[in-house]
């Protein structure tokens, strides 16, 4: 029956609990909770009451003291684009629910539809929200066999997070505690049940522990959230351990009492009637009357996992968080051109590693523009490049479970003041845009030198490519505004080959190109200019390294680029085009033009003859 507050009778319940016990009893209209009682109350009772759902903003005072309030459970259900008539209200509207072995009232039944007919993967989505700390334990998902989605994706979290359901799985981002991966059925009924257990059931850790919750009222899902939640003491791993006080055995997946006898319809129907189809093994004792005991353990390190023998008294969930990355840090500042190391701080960074490949193989980082998405092209990061958006190259110098590490890398990027570039990580499946996740701004300091190609030789990329033909280039070196007070007449630069991809300033100079003297150009303060020579043959791609005396690298002032390119000449024909015809008249002077490529990289006597 319901419990009348004002006489202070109540049911030892948490507030998930109370909440859930509330809106199963046809009679409760609201209830009233705090310091672990609950009272529900019809809707006589709750008309005095605040009208509220916020316990910690409303209260009210009983003769056992203050009460937070909150009335039935109404879950809040969004979408993405609907059609006008089939919304997100209908998906718990109380019709289209199939009674076990009744037909479906076409005149009952209401669906939601989503906006697009050929929706693409993560286009539509199905949200919900319980308040209060409801718990959820499992979904069911009915869908038309004509307009289904053949998988989907389940991902639940907090409260902030909800539940939601999207035509297509994608990595967990933030918000979410676990997601898991279905198939849909061909029919629409039976529905497809999605258990919402986290971690491994018959699975136990040997390692250090950081925290024992007994008595704990959520699901393994709650104890994974609660690791979470602790990262920053270290959490990389929960186990939930329930036990229950009465000794039951299990048959064909139902729970029976000793000396029960097991009934004659089959046991899977049994289940399904009974709602429990799809329920983790944790609310199957519950449904069976027993008393479970829930403890929560957090672990810091894992040494060691152990398969548990599954009993009818007592279940272990067991699963690990991350790979998460919590921080990074570098080496040094960054500045543009010049070299600096990353290393990412996390948990389990090696979670997803398989056994046979070398660790954080797959792992990927890659620098984007600070207002880009992470699937948006990649900056010039020397050490962390890409081919395309989702094609990136560079693997991490050293890897464990709790620091990546990446050497060598440099920012090609020209700047005129500090800017940021967005660091972005993929630990695995990186072709796929929803694995890539952003770590951070990093701050980047302008070069403190950059170099332009003056060329007077016509080519389409004038701004670091030479022309083909051409015998010489004059380099200009320029330095920001007070970036520096050195004498500018005193730079040097070295040209280093860097066909391998990497500028390397400590690399002899490249042979094929005699310097000149530099000349000032402009104010002759922060601009000198330094003629090449390029000898034949002489082809590649060069960084342009200014020497003061210690040579560091340099962008291309425009683009950023960090690379100087000497086309190779291509083996050409050379001499007069064959079977060329030629015209004359009898008793007239005729003209004769002969036609070919690069008479001028020969001597000819310009002389023809003429034969029958």
């Amino acid at each position: 029956g319901v419990v009348d507050v004002q006489g202070g009778t109540a049911v030892c319940l948490n507030q998930g609990q109370c909440g859930v016990l509330c809106d199963e009893l046809e009679d409760c209209a609201c209830y009233v909770h705090g310091g672990g009682r609950c009272h529900l109350l019809p809707a006589a009772g709750c008309a005095a009451l605040p009208d509220a759902c916020d316990p910690d903003a409303e209260t009210v005072s009983t003769e056992a003291g203050p009460f937070g309030l909150c009335s039935k459970y109404q879950v809040s259900v969004t979408s993405s684009g609907h059609s006008r008539n089939h919304g997100p209200h209908l998906v718990r509207d109380g019709f289209g629910a199939r009674e076990a072995g009744g037909a479906v009232e076409q005149t009952d039944y209401t669906e939601w539809w989503s906006s697009c007919r050929q929706c693409k993967p993560r286009a539509a989505f199905l949200h919900l929200t319980f308040p209060g700390g409801m718990p959820v334990q499992s979904i069911a998902l009915a869908q038309d066999p004509n307009h289904r989605a053949a998988e989907f994706g389940v991902y639940l979290g907090p409260s902030t997070g909800g539940v939601a359901v999207l035509t297509r799985a994608r990595q967990l981002g933030p918000q979410w505690t676990h997601s898991w991966d279905a198939t849909a059925r061909a029919a629409q009924f039976p529905a497809t049940c999605v258990s919402l257990h986290c971690g491994d059931a018959n699975l136990q850790y040997v390692g250090e522990v950081i925290l024992r919750q007994p008595r704990f009222s959520g699901s393994s899902c709650d104890c994974k959230q609660l690791c979470l939640d602790n990262l920053g003491a270290g959490c990389a791993g929960f186990v939930l351990y329930l036990e229950s006080d009465e000794v039951r055995e299990l048959s064909e997946d139902v729970w029976l009492a000793p000396g029960e006898e097991a009934p004659e319809a089959p046991a899977a129907r049994r289940m399904q009637d009974s709602g429990l189809e799809g329920h983790p093994l944790d609310a199957l004792l519950e449904a069976a009357g027993a008393h479970v005991h829930r403890v929560c353990y957090l672990y810091s390190s894992i040494e060691q996992e152990v398969n548990v023998a599954p009993q009818a008294t007592q279940i272990f969930y067991a699963g690990r968080v991350g790979p998460i990355v919590l921080s990074y840090q570098t080496d040094r500042q960054v500045v543009a051109a010049e070299p600096f190391t990353l290393t990412l701080a996390g948990v389990n960074l090696l979670h997803l590693t398989s056994t046979h490949e070398q660790p954080g193989g797959r792992m990927r980082i890659k620098f984007v523009g600070e207002d880009d998405s992470c699937d948006a092209a990649s900056l010039h990061v020397q050490g962390a490049k890409c081919t395309s958006p989702l094609s990136c190259y560079g693997q991490a110098a050293t890897v464990t479970n709790t620091e990546a590490t990446w050497t060598g890398l440099s920012a090609f990027l020209s700047l005129d003041q500090p800017g940021h570039m967005r660091l972005c990580q993929c630990f695995r499946d990186c072709t796929m845009a929803d694995n890539w996740q952003s770590a951070g701004l990093v701050a980047v300091a302008p070069s403190q030198y950059r170099w332009e190609l003056k060329s007077t030789a016509p080519t389409q990329r004038a701004y670091t490519v030479v022309h083909p033909e051409a015998t010489s280039l004059v380099l200009t070196i320029d330095r920001p505004d007070f970036s520096s007070y050195d004498e500018s007449l005193e730079w040097g630069v070295r040209l280093v080959p860097a066909d391998d991809g990497r500028v390397d300033c400590t690399r002899a100079a490249a042979g094929g190109l005699t310097g000149t003297t530099p000349s000032p150009r402009g104010d002759g303060v922060n601009d000198v200019m330094f003629g090449y020579d390029i000898t034949a043959g002489t082809s590649g791609h060069f960084g342009v390294c200014v020497c003061n005396p210690t040579c560091r690298a340099t962008v291309e002032k425009a683009t950023g680029d960090a690379f100087l390119e000497i086309p190779a000449i291509p083996s050409r024909f050379e001499g007069p085009f064959r079977h060329q015809h030629f015209d004359g008249t009898p008793g007239l002077t005729t003209n004769i033009t002969v036609r070919g490529k690069h008479f001028n990289r020969r001597v000819y006597d310009n002389r023809i003859a003429v034969v029958s």
